[in-house]
């Protein structure tokens, strides 16, 4: 263990045959994982840094790194196919469609769930004139499963997505838009 100048420990494990990578405050608040190509300060005659005097290198082998330090792997689901057309569908309205997925599957990082909720808005507004809501849906969650994550330790969930989806479009349909005839 390692005393920092600011109060904070650092304890080394021996992670023997696993590979950890390094995450900041994933497993918990202020608690970082260095792993893998990750970069720690030990202690010098410089920085303040502090070897802790009854457990440090010298005096005791690291302990095993226990299992908690490893967060699981996410679950990786093959995102569903497009559905198909729909009857119904108007031109106006497969042109929007075709739009509003292009902006969610191009949504740049820390934009993407604005720019899910705004495009299933607009399309709600579109619901019952030219564009049938339920198919709409489908296809914004299908879309919505195409983002890139903002974080690939923490990709997008499905039940995020058609909670977006589903909040964005339920407010659209209260406020419809007006169609000429």
């Amino acid at each position: 263990m390692v005393h920092t100048p600011s109060g904070g420990l650092h304890v080394y494990f021996n992670p023997g045959q696993r590979e950890f990578r390094n995450s900041a405050s994933k497993l918990g608040v202020g608690l970082d994982v260095r792993g893998e190509r990750g970069l720690v300060i030990v202690p010098g005659d410089w920085g303040g840094y502090q070897w802790d005097p009854f457990y440090n290198l010298m005096s005791i082998p690291l302990a095993p790194a226990p299992n908690w330090l490893t967060p699981p792997e996410p679950e990786r689901h093959a995102p569903p196919v497009r559905p198909e057309r729909s009857p119904g569908l108007s031109a106006y309205g497969d042109a929007a469609l075709d739009s509003a997925v292009n902006r969610i599957i191009a949504a740049p990082r820390g934009e993407q769930h604005s720019t899910l909720l705004r495009e299933a808005f607009s399309l709600g507004t579109l619901a019952g004139v030219g564009l049938p809501a339920e198919f709409a849906r489908k296809v914004l969650k299908w879309a919505g499963a195409r983002m890139v994550s903002h974080d690939p330790q923490r990709p997008w969930r499905e039940t995020e997505i058609n909670r977006a989806v589903d909040d964005g479009f339920n407010a659209g349909m209260r406020q419809p838009r007006e169609t000429r005839p």
